[in-house]
């Protein structure tokens, strides 16, 4: 008897262990796995849209550059002075978004590669998660990811389709923003304002769940809650089908994508890299250079600027400042409602200066080949403004030098003469031979050979200084700030 009970119980004991080992424990629900998979892409995306937004500020960065340029380019070769005012004043408006761009570029670079950064790490975690419980699936006995009751996820044979992103990209997601399917204004839209089960409870074939509490090394899971994925999903293991995997609360947790309340969530953190690459300011200026110039160009945009360099040329009629800058605008640009056409009309035929074979040449700025040639079309341009050549005395003026030369040598031929020889143009004054004076307003021949003289080398100065000079312009001054 004793032999049998003996018997009995080890048989017993041997059925616990085959029990034990072929208890199975809750799958995970292949519509949530994909659900997971989905809110890692948008995630991993996150780099694709701050490149995206990054990339425009830098587009019109380059294109303020090159608009300034041809501007600038005009204003020094332009033969109206008008244009060459107004030209200018559009050139430091657009050298004024240039600053305020790069500016903004410094500003978010950091922000944006810190906030992918962290976005990079949730869609890593969460496509390593599903990896996992996918590896850990077969088609027979583990069926970790289920679709049905006893049935192993359809999606075994092609993983992709589950939507996880890939561990390795060649380049950024060419988006320009998050999928409103997967990522909306107040958290993460598959998911809900409170914890969302990841369990498929029809279906017990998985042993990832296997604790509930026990201290057996074979129990992966205690009786509590386990945070993993920084918090963002809570796992209960169990020693039957009771376990529990579920991600917390990720929608209503924030406004406009900037988290609301206190940062202490996992939801919430990735939520603030969204709301971080959304702030990424547009650039104040176009990013292309034809829309840089519809917008330079408008007469409206130009009136400021102009207003500085009129004061600056003490041109400006106090209570006329508005009629002054509306005439200097339809002198240019002609009196009509297309404006800024004109003016852009007026800009692509102006030339610039290269250099082919050693040779210079002049092309229009477009066909100058980009950066590198309006940057020395701009060199040759600013070299050949001359300096402003001397003014020429009137020759309807006496040279003041030389009438004095001339008067102080009469006064000394007049003092060398006796009294008896004191006359003509010389005169006794109280005893002294003197030059006799002339009175205001007398005509030439009444100055006599003195004005002639004169007159004569006035002429002579003049002829020397048109010799020196050639036909050389006097320079061009613009004056702007």
């Amino acid at each position: 008897m004793e032999v049998l009970m003996r018997s009995v119980w080890r048989m017993g004991f041997l059925l616990a262990l085959l029990t034990q080992a072929k208890a199975t424990h809750n799958a995970f629900d292949e519509t949530a796995v994909k659900k997971l998979c989905n809110l890692a892409t948008s995630l991993q995306n996150a780099a694709g849209v701050a490149t995206k937004k990054l990339v425009i500020l830098a587009d019109a960065a380059q294109a303020a550059e090159a608009t300034r340029t041809k501007l600038l380019i005009e204003a020094l070769t332009t033969k109206d002075n008008g244009t060459a005012l107004l030209f200018a004043a559009a050139a430091v408006q657009v050298d004024s978004c240039a600053r305020s761009t790069t500016a903004k570029l410094k500003e978010h670079i950091p922000k944006a590669l810190a906030a992918t950064t962290k976005a990079s790490m949730g869609a890593g975690a969460l496509t390593s998660f599903v990896e996992m419980l996918h590896n850990m699936t077969d088609a027979s006995n583990r069926k970790c990811i289920s679709s049905g009751a006893g049935t192993a996820t359809r999606l075994l044979q092609d993983p992709t389709k589950q939507g996880c992103p890939a561990y390795s990209i060649e380049s950024p997601a060419d988006v320009t923003g998050f999928n409103a399917a997967h990522i909306k204004a107040t958290g993460f839209t598959e998911f809900a304002a409170s914890t969302i089960s990841l369990i498929f409870t029809g279906d017990n074939n998985c042993g990832f769940l296997k604790g509930g509490g026990g201290t057996a090394k074979t129990d992966l899971w205690g009786g509590a809650a386990t945070a993993i994925i920084g918090g963002l999903i809570d796992i209960t293991g169990d020693s039957g089908n009771s376990a529990a995997a579920a991600v917390k609360k990720a929608d209503d947790i924030a406004n406009n994508f900037g988290p609301t309340g206190t940062l202490n969530t996992m939801a919430k953190k990735l939520m603030q890299a969204i709301a971080t690459i959304n702030s990424i300011q547009e650039p104040t200026c176009p990013a292309a250079e034809e829309q840089q110039l519809d917008h330079l160009l408008n007469p409206e945009n130009l009136k400021p600027h102009l207003t500085t360099t009129l004061k600056g040329l003490k041109r400006q009629a106090k209570g006329k400042e508005e009629q002054q800058i509306t005439a200097l605008i339809n002198k240019v640009a002609g009196k009509n409602s297309e404006q800024a056409t004109q003016l852009k009309a007026k800009l692509s035929k102006t030339n610039g200066k290269t250099l082919e074979n050693e040779n210079p040449v002049l092309k229009p700025l477009s066909q100058l080949g980009g950066d590198e040639g309006l940057a020395v079309a701009l060199l040759h341009a600013i070299s050949e403004v001359k300096t402003a050549a001397a003014p020429v005395a009137s020759c309807d003026e006496p040279d003041k030098g030389v009438l004095d030369a001339a008067a102080e040598k009469q006064i000394k031929d007049c003092s060398t003469k006796e009294e008896a020889e004191c006359k003509g143009e010389c005169v006794l004054v109280e005893g002294v031979c003197a030059p006799k004076k002339k009175g205001e307003g007398e005509n030439e021949e009444k100055l006599g050979k003195l004005h002639l003289l004169a007159e004569e080398s006035n002429k002579e100065n003049a002829r020397r200084k048109m010799v020196a000079n050639g036909k050389e312009k006097s320079a061009k001054i613009i004056i702007f700030s």
